[in-house]
Parts: structure tokens; sequence; C-alpha cells
């Protein structure tokens, strides 16, 4: 009886001293969240020439710097001159990005949060509140460059204008190399983990604190500015005016609401980007309710050379993307389209082509089709003839260059030698085009499909090929929808209202347009669906125009 008495309390005093060790992860749930990395640019890693030039937003020189780092320094917001110097974004003036010098080594984040290598994460504020303490145990463990293990612990401290949704970005430290950190534990771009509140911000914490060099006074004219934009937006959509009402949307979409205000002060990036989005998400239903940001509303006239899903059979469809290439959201998409066995078609913008050129050569050399977007997004019905062909032009050159040609002489060998000899498709010669918005009539038409863009062996004779132009039937509208599920949700209906068939118009600039594929495509190909290359679909519709022609011929002649 004694013992089994001992037994009973040394077994209740182990698991009394067990229980709590038993709970790996003893916080609230906030969800699993998508992740992507970002980290400082150091000039000293860079060649020594001197290109480009790190402006204030007063337009005075803060340094002159390689073009690489300055392009770098873009991207990332934050970056270490030669000097040793600290600089980080403060806003923008005429669209050209400028900086302040920061008092903190690896920069600030909201408010007066110093950026803290490897344990600072950007966050959209409406899904983690800015200032919280949360606990990702996917990382935990993870050996830090000073040989400690890290915590799992990360603040809320910054945010990103990308960064939306259950997105969070992860700072590293200096460089891409940095990274390694996270990868070494199994977190890489695009990694799902699941994060847990901690602790809830501080009402007087280091985000609620606006920084040193901002003032109140900045703060209100964002407000201000922004909620104007959405009062014309309401005004010219009631009165129709869609013209205005583009502007409106552009304005916002290249100023973000928040810099070069009255007086050219900078206003709190913090608070104006939560205003930003806002707005943004305004007069973008608007738009989409009352002009040609639908497809529904844009004129159906179908032009010489233009293309949609009208060939493709029911179950069939066209994946494409729009805008990139995209740094940290493309090489996602990318990744999906590889592991699902897919193919798709990427309608490029000549100015992120420049940027990410690496990105456009690897999706060709995938097979996939680049296509043109034009050099930087205008609507081309709004410009001149010349106008017009620049911006063709332009960005063929960048695809061209990107991809590593052409010159003449292997251009005159593989046209030459094709008379004899089977060559794949020529690389560098982009032979499809999407105009932004879809936005199109007959004068933009004629420029688009006179345009030479190389030369083709049929029957033995050579002829000049010119540009065949893109449209969709389905549109995810994921530049708009923040969620995946709504873009997944959005694009079955479509495909259903539809025949189940089409050309899917996406985006790989967005978070939730990278999220929503990984939904999409593995959906797609449970359903039966079958992926048609745009080649494919484009060959198969002037087939069957060859052979509506021949019918016509055979009838007209017979007695």
């Amino acid at each position: 009886m004694m013992g089994m008495l001992t037994f009973f309390i040394l077994s209740s005093a182990w698991g009394a001293w067990r229980k709590p060790w038993r709970r790996v992860d003893p916080y609230p749930k906030m969800g699993s969240f998508f992740t992507t990395f970002y980290d400082v640019p150091n000039e000293s890693d860079y060649s020594k020439d001197q290109t480009a030039q790190i402006k204030n937003m007063q337009g005075e020189v803060i340094a002159s710097v390689n073009a690489s780092f300055k392009k770098d320094l873009d991207v990332e917001g934050t970056g270490i001159l030669r000097s040793g110097t600290t600089v980080n974004y403060a806003g923008r003036v005429d669209d050209e990005i400028r900086y302040r010098v920061s008092s903190a080594k690896w920069g600030w984040g909201v408010g007066q949060c110093a950026l803290k290598p490897y344990h600072t994460i950007a966050v959209d504020p409406n899904i983690i509140p800015l200032g919280s303490l949360v606990y990702i145990p996917a990382i935990k463990g993870a050996v830090l460059p000073d040989g400690t293990v890290h915590d799992g612990f990360f603040y809320a401290d910054d945010i990103g204008s990308r960064i939306l949704h259950r997105h969070v970005d992860l700072f590293a430290q200096e460089g891409e190399n940095s990274y390694q950190i996270y990868e070494k534990v199994g977190i890489n771009t695009g990694t799902y983990v699941d994060i847990y509140k901690v602790k809830d911000p501080d009402p007087q914490g280091c985000q609620s604190k606006p920084p040193t060099y901002l003032t109140p006074r900045s703060q209100k004219w964002a407000a201000s500015y922004v909620q104007g934009l959405v009062n014309l937006a309401d005004e010219y959509a009631a009165l129709g005016q869609t013209d205005q009402l583009h502007s409106a949307l552009d304005k916002i979409h290249s100023t973000q609401g928040w810099w070069h205000l009255e007086g050219n002060e900078p206003s709190d990036e913090a608070v104006a980007t939560s205003l930003e989005i806002q707005a943004r998400s305004e007069i973008a239903a608007r738009a989409t309710e009352g002009d040609g940001s639908s497809l529904d509303s844009l004129e159906m006239v179908r032009y010489d050379r233009e293309f949609n899903g009208d060939s493709l059979s029911p179950g069939e469809v066209v994946l494409t993307f729009d805008d990139g290439p995209h740094p940290r959201y493309s090489p996602v998409i990318h990744q999906t389209l590889k592991e699902g066995g897919a193919q798709a078609a990427f309608f490029e913008v000549g100015e992120m082509v420049g940027y990410h050129p690496e990105l456009t050569k690897a999706y060709a050399q995938e097979g996939w089709v680049i296509g043109n977007h034009s050099f930087d997004h205008p609507d081309l019905t709004k410009l001149s003839d010349a106008d017009v062909a620049a911006q063709i032009n332009k960005t063929q050159e960048a695809i061209q260059k990107a991809l590593g040609g052409p010159d003449d002489f292997n251009d005159y060998f593989q046209t030459f030698f094709a008379r004899f000899f089977s060559f794949p498709r020529k690389l560098f010669a982009p032979e499809f085009l999407r105009s932004p918005y879809g936005a199109r009539d007959q004068r933009t038409m004629d420029i688009i499909t006179g345009t030479h863009v190389g030369q083709s062996i049929i029957d033995g004779k050579t002829q000049d090929d010119t540009f065949s132009h893109i449209m969709w039937d389905i549109d995810s509208l994921d530049w708009q929808d923040h969620s995946p599920a709504s873009i997944e949700d959005r694009v079955f209906k479509q495909l259903e209202a539809n025949n189940r068939r089409g050309v899917i118009l996406m985006h790989d600039i967005h978070p939730q347009s990278a999220l929503a594929f990984q939904l999409i495509l593995p959906r797609l190909q449970k359903e039966g669906y079958k992926l048609v290359s745009l080649y494919d679909m484009v060959l198969e519709y002037q087939k069957k125009v060859e052979e509506n022609l021949d019918d016509m011929n055979m009838t007209e002649t017979r007695p």
C-alpha cells in the first residue's frame, strides 16, 4: 500500500513538472503567412563608378553612387554608403525616389523603430498590428551570424506597399547572402510559416512616434490629399467622366499619396501608407464599375491580328501574367509553374525588364512566351503615333537585350539555315503584345500590327512578322482584390460562365497574385483543365480561319 502511494505521489510530481513543457507554442495563433526577405545593400560591395545620385526630399545630392547599388537601394529602401552612412527611403518627388540620412545603423522601419537584423518583420498593419511582438517557431533555433541561436521572436515594426494580407517580409541583414540564415532552417521565398501573437503593441511604443524629420502638419496633409482623391473619384464616377477618373487613379499610383505635399514636406509614411491603400482600393473599385478597367466595359471590337480564347475548346485555358518581372513575386509564380509542369505567357513592362533581365531570361529558357506590354504602362490611345511606337520599340529592345540578342549575323544565320534545318523559336523576338489596360483603337492597332518583329520561313519562303495583339477572357482582378481565396473563386466562376475556357489575366507584381496562383493552378489541374500555350492557341485560331476560307471557296466554285 505504501508503495502504491509513493508511486502516485511521484507520478503526480513528474506530471506537474513536465506539463508546462508539453505545449510547444503557448501563444494564440494568428495564422499561416507567406514569406519573403529584404536586406540592406552596402555600396562597398559594388564597383566604384559613380553614375547615379541619391537625393533628399529637397533635391540636394546626398551622394553619387554606383548605378547597380542605387537600383538595389530603390528596391530595399535602406542602404549603407561607402562612407558608412545609412540612408533611408523618405518619399518621392516627380516619381523619383528620395532618401534621408538615418542615425540607425540598419535604417528605420515605421515611426522611430530601428530595424533589427533577423528580428524585424514588415507586415500588413490590418492583419498584424504595428508594434506587435510575434513568435515564429519555424525560425527558432536558427544560428545567427554572431553564433547565438534565434529565439523565434520578431517585432512587427515595418511595412511595405507590397506587403498585403497574410504576407510578411523578414528582415535579414546586409546583402542577399544574409538570407541564408533563414534558408538553412527551410524558410525560402514563398514558404508559409505559422505566426503566433506574443504581445500586443505598446500604445506608446516606437511605432507610435513620428520620425524626427516629420511634422504633424505633413501628416495632416497626407490624409487630406488622399481623401481628396477619393472624393474626386466619387464625383467623376457620378458624372461618368472616365478620363478624369483615370487621371485620379494614375495620380495616386504615381504619388503613393504621401510625398511632395505642400511645401515639399514629406509626410509620415506609416500613416499615409494605410490611407493610400484605402484610397487606392476605393478608386480602383470605382474605376472597375465606371470605365475600361473592366473587360466587360471595354469596347468589344475585334481588330485584325487580335486574339483571345475564342478558338479554345471547352476545358482549355491559357495562363498570362502582366506588368513584371518583379524581384519578389515573379520567382514565386515561376516556381509554382515549374512544380506544376505548367506553361504561361508573360507580358512584360520594358522598364521592369531593364531592372531584372535575369528573370525575363529565366522565363524564356523555360520555353514560356515573353510578350511586350509597353515600356512604362501608359494608355497607348492617349499617346501620339511616335510615342506609341517608342513604347513598343523600347520594350522590344529591353527584352532583346535581356535575352542576349539579336545581332544581324545571328538573325541572318537562323533565317537562312531555317530553309534546311529546324530551329527552335528565337528567344529574342517577342511576337505578341498586350496593350496596358487593354486600351486600343484602330490607330494604335495599326501601329502595333505594323511593327516588324522578325522573319519566319513558311513553305520555304521568307516573310516579315509583325505583332499579334492578345486580349483576355477571364479577368482575375488580382490587382484590386487582396484576398487570394476571393481571386481564385472569381477565376473559376468566370470560367464556368465562359464555357470552361479562356485566356486568364493575372499579374506577377502583387503578393496576393502569387498566393492566389498557388491555389488556382492545382485546382485547374485537379478539375481537368488543359493548359494550352499562347503559341498553340494562336496557331489553332489561324488554322480554323484558313479552314473556313477553304470552305467558303469550295462553296463559291461548286456548280
